[in-house]
């Protein structure tokens, strides 16, 4: 079983919005454990100081060690913690396995954890309606296989050639999809410098009308919800319900990255350091007008203070010129 495997075999500590601070011992959370990977999500960080953490008596992590989530999705993924520079603690949603390395090495577990049969006796074992979970205990009752060494050393091996042969044809998949992007941009703009009949020329307030989302303070955020909540520099959290739902186009309206512009689908809850589009005058086709919106660069409207903002009053009076012909804008939607 799991827990006969390691030196250690222990939930994080139990931290409180109360006890973090601006800096300190870091706080690695389950929304930083990814399937097989560290999701290091630095600009979320959370951190406690050298003084809580002796108060707590909190359970140092170290490099190498392996963490597994108790709270989905899916319930059980592991990560092994890389050198971050940081002192780390972890909460107490996530298992901290110090594996004997005489029994498991613990890259072998780590790919193991991505298996079907592993997730599949996990999910086996969790409690929960509305949000699964396992308990400490029922993890370490699941069984894993203890081969030999050299065999868990081959078994590794192949996988991280693999995994490593995935990674080099992504990459090469994504410089690819580079160059096809920069041809295509290439032909949108000799197209909208020389356009034709039936295009028309339009400032934004003639075109639509915006509506920024509703306040949602970080404590109400989740971080295993089924909605993603946007605010001005994209996904900023999880939620437990929406405001918008279907087709939308929202605008990034506060901070590093307002003006952003995203065609977003399905569910979600927007903030209020975003717009959305509440209203339409002329008709879009909503990948395209994602597209020329960006091409405006939104941002350089913001103010310049110390938290750029954008409003509808500085954006309604830039000039779109775009085909009336859905059909048509449909050809450049890339």
């Amino acid at each position: 079983m799991l827990a006969e495997a390691c030196d250690v075999f222990a939930d994080g500590d139990w931290i409180e919005s109360k006890d973090q601070s601006p800096e300190g011992i870091r706080l690695i959370q389950t929304g930083n454990i990814g399937e097989g990977e560290f999701k290091d999500r630095g600009e979320k960080a959370r951190y406690i100081s050298e003084a809580t953490f002796k108060r707590l008596r909190c359970i140092e992590v170290f490099e190498g060690d392996c963490l597994v989530s108790r709270l989905p999705d899916p319930v059980g993924r592991s990560c092994l913690l890389p050198n971050t520079g940081e002192r780390i603690i972890t909460a107490v949603d996530c298992t901290i396995i110090r594996f004997n390395t005489n029994q498991v090495i613990p890259t072998f577990f780590n790919y193991y954890s991505q298996s079907n049969d592993y997730l599949d006796a996990v999910d086996s074992e969790t409690s929960g309606t509305t949000r699964k979970r396992i308990s400490r205990s029922k993890l370490g009752q699941i069984r894993i296989p203890v081969l030999p060494l050299p065999e868990q050393q081959r078994i590794v091996r192949i996988l991280d050639e693999a995994f490593e042969g995935i990674a080099t044809a992504r990459a090469n998949a994504e410089k690819n999809l580079q160059n096809a992007r920069a041809l295509f941009e290439s032909y949108l703009e000799a197209v909208f410098s020389q356009r034709g009949e039936g295009w028309e020329k339009k400032t934004i307030g003639k075109c639509f009308k915006v509506r920024s989302g509703d306040f949602l303070p970080a404590k109400a955020m989740v971080e295993t919800g089924d909605i993603d909540v946007y605010g001005g520099n994209g996904i900023a959290g999880k939620h437990d319900t929406k405001n918008l739902s279907g087709e939308n186009i929202i605008i990034g309206r506060v901070g590093a990255k307002c003006g952003n512009v995203r065609h977003v689908r399905g569910d979600l809850w927007l903030t209020d350091n975003a717009f959305h589009i509440a209203e339409y005058y002329c008709k879009f086709d909503l990948a395209f007008l994602e597209r020329i919106l960006t091409r405006k660069q939104l941002r350089n409207t913001a103010n310049q203070a110390a938290q750029p903002v954008i409003s509808y009053t500085t954006i309604k009076d830039i000039i779109l010129e775009f085909p009336v012909s859905e059909y048509e804008q449909k050809k450049f939607s890339g």
